[in-house]
């Protein structure tokens, strides 16, 4: 139900690399 399968199945490792960094960004930022 999500998007992830198919944005892994069409992107590859850039997905993957590009939500990891989006995760980690939002954590250092949220970070007080």
């Amino acid at each position: 139900d999500t998007m992830f399968p198919e944005a892994f199945e069409n992107g590859g490792d850039r997905v993957g690399l590009a939500t990891a960094l989006g995760f980690a960004t939002a954590f250092l930022l949220s970070r007080p």
